[in-house]
């Protein structure tokens, strides 16, 4: 929500602000005196922060399968270890899916030139910000995209993983469904298809706030009606606070809208085009 372009209420932007190091926004964190004003610098520590944690995983599984070191420690099973890094890779999804978008978040100045939202002293189209996007490509495809087809991947196999008795397998993937219902254990790809959707709305209208409240209004209406038709989780409870949540997001999200004749012009502009296009296709 920090990252959207539209108006916010004063206290909700002011929370949003003091959240951002959930973001991994080293200004919030107080570690950009450290690190100095290099945006570059700034963005590729945030974005490389999550191939970093992975690694100190499995450079801890490595270290616990000498037999001179097991007298301190047990040895990790890699079912365990990948049910972990999985684990840590769902909880960062929404963060690792914003950071990844950040570098295409360009906004137009009053002159014509532009520069990302994020880092108002880079200019989109130089080298700077060319680097940024290289790097959160590589984190999109890899780390997002790459863990969303791993997570249908294991969805799909998972009940013959099961019936087959792979239990190393399905131990390495728990993260997906442990906490669902055994009939709605799939759960986990329209909770990434949110924050995934969610992050590519803010990314597709940074200069159009219209655009970005309808499309993320479009993606939590969708999951809302989807999750109160399925139930997913265990516990009664949570699909209550769960639907509960998406509604309060979408308020926010609505009453956000501004009233700007001529932003709103060029949306309906925009998507009557689109509704046009998509008539020709079908």
């Amino acid at each position: 929500l920090g990252l959207m372009s539209a108006k916010w209420p004063d206290t909700i932007a002011t929370t949003s602000s003091n959240l951002q190091f959930v973001l991994l926004d080293l200004d919030a964190l107080g570690l950009s005196c450290a690190l100095g004003s290099s945006s570059v610098t700034k963005y590729l520590m945030m974005a490389s922060a999550f191939p970093a944690a992975v690694l100190w995983l499995v450079l801890c599984h490595a270290l616990t399968m000498p037999r001179c070191l097991r007298k301190w420690w047990n040895q990790w099973k890699w079912a365990f270890t990948l049910n972990t890094v999985g684990l840590g890779l769902k909880l960062a999804f929404g963060t690792m899916a914003a950071i990844a978008f950040k570098p295409t978040m360009c906004y137009k100045h009053p002159n014509g030139h532009r520069s990302i939202l994020s880092y108002p002293n880079t200019f989109c189209g130089g080298s700077d910000h060319w680097i940024m996007l290289c790097w959160g490509g590589i984190l999109l495809f890899v780390f997002v995209l790459g863990f969303l087809v791993l997570c249908a991947h294991a969805t799909w196999n998972l009940p013959r993983w099961s019936t087959q008795g792979h239990v190393h397998k399905v131990q390495s993937f728990r993260f997906c469904t442990s906490n669902f219902r055994f009939d709605a254990y799939w759960f986990i790809l329209p909770q990434l298809f949110r924050s995934l959707g969610f992050a590519l709305s803010v990314a597709v209208g940074t200069n159009i706030p219209p655009a970005q409240t309808a499309l993320a209004s479009i993606v939590l209406i969708t999951y809302a009606s989807l999750q109160a038709a399925v139930r997913p989780w265990k516990a009664p409870a949570i699909n209550v606070a769960d639907t509960a949540v998406n509604a309060g997001l979408l308020l926010l999200v609505s009453k956000s809208i501004q009233t700007d004749a001529d932003m709103e012009a060029d949306f309906a502009e925009y998507f009557t085009l689109a509704i046009l296009l998509f008539q020709s296709c079908t």
